[in-house]
């Protein structure tokens, strides 16, 4: 077995135990399994765990499993599900003080737990293809599978909703999970555009992908018959050769600093609700960040309902 292959190892079953311990210590103390276990954070962690437990399962019958059809088109899928786990919470759910159960709100191990489902999980699943899959695998076509998992989601909300499913959580809807599936205070209208909202921006992000697995792969196969050429080469070019070949890190480095903003901003925000245009069950919030210098910046955020 090559060192990279032995770390590749590694760092797979790190992100086992970082996500089985995120799924557990979400378990162990909530108001109601059935509940936290209905909400998409959970559930994607979850497939993320059924993913690689069945990738070490699998390679003990079939050791080049990694060159399948089948491995690229669930890893791609594992991905992109665990990223939107990640996007969507540091982006829309965070800033409004989301958790998903109310016992989170008391403890400061459940608050720790909730980092770990939404933040050192997807990151670890993230670096783990850009550190030791082979790229170039992907295709096009993928995106339309890797859609499924979460369009199916919404089904089960409302399934989940029809039969008095209820949800224990902070800053979403108790029926309806979040607050971009409330029916009772959006409506139709409201709940089909923050949907179509969403799926095109997981298809346009999953067709991103797919063009730097993509460009990544033919620069790997492009070197392999160049060998040091580019040594030779002016110095900021090789730079420029370095940095195209670590775009991917790049990326994530970047969605890391991203959400760790969004985790230091946090104790400065504060929603305040007032009255949106003809309406009145919904409001458009003003984020106020509390400068510690006593200057308040108020911008006005995304149309939602709290």
């Amino acid at each position: 077995m090559s060192v990279k292959r032995k770390f590749s190892f590694a760092f797979k079953v790190a992100t086992i135990v970082c996500c089985l311990t995120g799924v557990l210590s979400n378990l162990l103390r909530t108001t109601s399994i059935v509940s936290i276990l209905s909400f998409y954070t959970m559930q994607s962690n979850l497939f993320v765990l059924v993913f690689y437990s069945g990738y070490f399962i699998l390679r003990k019958f079939n050791p080049k499993i990694e060159e399948s059809k089948g491995y690229h088109i669930l890893k791609g899928a594992t991905v992109m599900i665990i990223f939107l786990t990640f996007i969507g919470y540091n982006i829309s759910l965070q800033p409004v003080g989301f958790m998903m159960d109310v016992k989170t709100a008391s403890s400061k191990i459940l608050r720790f737990s909730n980092l770990f489902v939404h933040f050192l999980t997807p990151i670890m699943v993230m670096l783990d293809y850009a550190l030791f899959d082979e790229k170039g695998y992907f295709k096009k076509s993928y995106a339309l599978i890797w859609i499924i998992f979460p369009a199916l989601y919404p089904v089960y909300v409302y399934t989940y909703a029809h039969f008095g499913g209820t949800f224990f959580g902070i800053g979403g809807s108790k029926k309806y999970a979040y607050f971009f599936l409330d029916l009772d205070k959006i409506g139709i209208d409201g709940v089909l555009t923050y949907l179509l909202i969403f799926f095109i921006c997981y298809i346009l992000a999953s067709l991103i992908l797919v063009k730097i697995d993509e460009l990544l792969g033919k620069r790997k196969k492009k070197q392999q018959s160049t060998t040091c050429k580019w040594l030779r080469q002016p110095i900021f070019l090789s730079c420029l050769v370095f940095y195209y070949n670590n775009l991917l890190s790049f990326i994530l480095s970047f969605l890391c600093f991203f959400a760790y903003f969004f985790h230091l901003i946090s104790p400065y925000v504060e929603f305040v609700k007032y009255p949106a245009f003809n309406t009145n069950n919904t409001y458009w919030p003003k984020i106020i960040f509390i400068i510690p210098s006593r200057i308040e910046l108020k911008i006005q955020a995304y149309h939602c309902s709290l």
